[in-house]
């Protein structure tokens, strides 16, 4: 179906051997809008173990996004709300904190990098004080032992001459070292969970390449990391979540996932990825037909109804749910999980 290579990831810990840093339970979220309430995720759930490298993929607008702002508690309300969920780290649910308690947790034991680091950091400060402020509250050092710490983060994802590079404006930088050195805010505080909003989207595939090989380094990091670059999923994942208009609609091992996708939605999206072996020739690229619904109208049943080349009678009335299909990969499709049982 695809020429992107999985990576195996051997000699790495099972769930069952390591310890669930993160859980997300039934995490629903809506925004007020002028035409009514969109339902931008609904009900996610996932856990993420010590070093694992958890993808979460799918079209723009499917709520990769949104799921990890709201877990952070960083989308802005009104017009956003989060109706209901869990969002436990080391066990402290993040949902029921107070401003205070939420903000010593945030850098400390669970960061993000943003998409765009341009827009991420303060353009009036320099890049080195912006890493030693977070430190200088996460750790409690003091502004030199902050200082020196930043500095040191940056000549450890890369950053060269990272002193100079602590002392310029984010500006000055690369896009590269821009996103290197949000990385390094991220790590500064050694948190257990990190999440990566789209990191390398915005960069050339040489740079795009040193980053990824950074973030595998980090062995026992917990990492959630959302994308809609394909190719780069299979080659950094162990676990893979595919989201469609708010819905997870199929989990599994990323080699799984990739060799062998039960969901539709989750095939087609293999199927549109650019075929190395036929670039040199005229075949057209693959693409899913139709839009993702309306998400202050979603349809009674599979909201892939519309766009399905499989469907059912019973795909347009009743909303699937997540079911174990196979050994290890679970799916919402009634298609698929008729074809496990007949199995």
């Amino acid at each position: 179906m695809s020429t992107v290579t999985v990576t195996s990831r051997i000699g790495l810990s099972s769930p069952e051997e390591s310890k669930a840093v993160l859980k997300v339970s039934d995490l629903v979220v809506e925004y007020h809008t002028a035409r009514g309430i969109a339902q931008a995720v609904n009900g996610v759930t996932f856990t993420v173990h010590a070093g694992e490298k958890l993808a979460i993929v799918g079209e723009s607008g499917c709520g990769k996004t949104a799921t990890l702002l709201a877990a952070l508690r960083l989308l802005p309300s009104p017009p956003s709300k989060t109706v209901r969920g869990s969002v436990e780290v080391d066990g402290t649910d993040l949902m029921t904190l107070g401003p205070k308690a939420l903000n010593e947790i945030r850098g400390r034991d669970i960061s993000i990098v943003f998409q765009d680091a341009l827009s991420a950091f303060n353009p009036v400060l320099t890049v080195g004080r912006q890493i030693s402020e977070g430190v200088r509250q996460q750790r409690k050092l003091s502004k030199a032992a902050a200082h020196e710490l930043a500095v040191d983060m940056l000549a450890r994802v890369g950053v060269p001459d990272p002193d100079q590079r602590a002392k310029q404006y984010p500006h000055q930088l690369s896009g590269g070292m821009r996103q290197r050195a949000m990385i390094a805010m991220a790590l500064a505080g050694e948190p257990k969970v990190l999440f990566a909003d789209e990191p390398t989207t915005a960069l050339d595939v040489t740079v795009q390449a040193q980053i990824l090989d950074l973030v595998r380094s980090f062995k026992d990091l917990a990492i959630v990391w959302v994308s809609h670059d394909l190719g780069v999923v299979a080659g950094l994942a162990d676990r893979v979540i595919v989201m469609y208009s708010g819905f997870v609609v199929e989990e599994g091992p990323v080699e799984d996932i990739f060799h062998s996708p039960k969901h539709p939605y989750t095939a087609a999206l293999l199927r549109s990825i650019p075929r190395t072996d036929e670039m040199s020739g005229t075949h057209e690229l693959v693409s899913i037909p139709g839009s993702p619904p309306d998400l202050v109208a979603l349809p009674a049943g599979c909201p892939f109804y519309d766009r399905c080349a499989v469907r059912v009678d019973r795909c347009a009335t009743d909303r699937p749910t997540l079911e174990r299909v196979g050994d290890t990969q679970t799916v919402a499709c009634w298609v698929a999980q008729a074809k496990d049982i007949a199995s």
